[in-house]
C-alpha cells in the first residue's frame, strides 16, 4: 500500500506545483472569476495580486507537503519490502496518477501510446510482484 501511496502523493505534488508555479494556471484568472464584469473601481487596489500570491503560496506549501508525504511513505515501504518492488510500484502509480490527473484537471491529451505504455507498466508491476511473491515461498538452499 505504501508504494502506491507514495506514487499518488508524488502526482498530487506535481499538480499542486503546476497550479502554484505555471503562468497559465487558473490562479491567474481568480479575479476575473470573482469580479466578472464589475467596474474596475469596485475592485480594491492590490486585491487581485494579493489573492494570486496567497493562493500560489498555499499551493506551493501543498506541493512541499505532498513531497514530504511521498518521501516518508516511500521510506516506510522500503523498510517493509524490497527495493525493486517499491520503486516499480511507486513509479507506475505516479505515472498513472499524473497522466489521469493531468487529463482530468488540465485537459491534457491521453494518447494511445500513453495507454499502451501504461498497460505495459501495469503488466510489469504484476510480473515483478509475482516474481517477488514466488521467490519468497521457495525454501533456502
Amino acid at each position: 500500500m505504501e508504494p502506491a501511496l507514495s506514487g499518488l502523493y508524488g502526482a498530487l505534488a506535481s499538480v499542486a506545483g503546476k497550479l502554484a508555479l505555471s503562468s497559465g494556471s487558473p490562479v491567474s484568472a481568480l479575479c476575473a472569476a470573482e469580479f466578472g464584469t464589475a467596474a474596475p473601481w469596485a475592485v480594491p487596489p492590490g486585491y487581485c495580486a494579493a489573492l494570486q500570491v496567497g493562493c500560489r503560496a498555499v499551493l506551493f506549501g501543498a506541493m512541499l507537503g505532498c513531497n514530504g508525504l511521498m518521501l516518508s511513505t516511500f521510506l516506510m515501504a522500503l523498510e517493509k519490502r524490497g527495493t525493486l518492488i517499491v520503486v516499480v510500484i511507486s513509479s507506475t502509480c505516479n505515472m498513472l496518477a499524473s497522466g489521469l490527473l493531468g487529463q482530468l484537471l488540465f485537459g491534457e491529451p491521453v494518447h494511445l501510446s500513453w495507454c499502451v505504455g501504461a498497460s505495459l507498466m501495469c503488466l510489469g508491476v504484476g510480473l515483478v510482484a509475482f516474481s517477488q511473491h514466488d521467490t519468497s515461498k521457495k525454501p533456502p538452499g
